[in-house]
């Protein structure tokens, strides 16, 4: 008789995700934060021409605190994210 195999999956889960608002040329992270989605601007798309090249800046730094991960060599900078409309 045949063993049978059961194989358990890893849950997955995703912390968000990077979208660009085509109106306004901007880069946002999105997240879901107790049910309610929460946006916060990564930078412009003349900064910023690829979604991987948004996502790389979101992950180095400029919204690690959302993550609670600090990384020393690239704070987060909050005069150019102010600066959005």
């Amino acid at each position: 008789m045949p063993l049978e195999r059961t194989y358990m999956r890893r849950r997955r889960q995703q912390n968000g995700g990077v979208f660009l608002h085509k109106q306004r040329g901007i880069w946002y992270y999105r997240r879901s934060v107790n049910g309610k989605r929460k946006l916060t601007p990564i930078g412009k798309l003349s900064e910023y021409p690829t979604k991987a090249k948004a996502i790389r800046h979101h992950v180095r730094g400029c919204c690690s605190a959302i993550h609670g991960r600090e990384n020393a060599n690239a704070p987060p900078d909050s005069r150019r994210i102010s600066q959005l409309p």
